[in-house]
């Protein structure tokens, strides 16, 4: 069965997963680089590809289906939620900078 004869009419795709905003951490010899991903949705689109979207990335690259509104709904929903949530990892208790060698 596929995804387009689930769908409703007029539904373009069908939400499988959330993914919350966060903070990507790499670790690199120096220190480390936090990088942001925004909230994104995983969508299974009529076409049968599975995409992960973003408010700035909203179409399919196979069949060009706009998925703009489905994001926005999405998204929309938990912003209030996540505003208070957000984590950074760059607050830490302990001191900016701890000495690795001998003291």
């Amino acid at each position: 069965m596929t995804v387009a004869t689930l769908l409703e009419p007029g539904t373009v795709a069908m939400v499988t997963e959330r993914i919350k905003a966060h903070y990507e951490v790499q670790d690199l010899e120096m220190g480390k680089v936090y990088r942001w991903c925004p909230e994104s949705i995983v969508v299974e689109c009529k076409c049968g590809k599975k995409l992960t979207l973003t408010a700035s990335k909203n179409v399919c690259g196979q069949c060009d289906a706009d998925h703009r509104a489905s994001v926005e709904e999405a998204l929309e929903a938990r912003l209030a939620e996540y505003e208070e949530e957000v984590d950074h990892p760059w607050h830490y208790p302990r001191p900016y900078y701890v000495p690795t060698r001998g003291a």
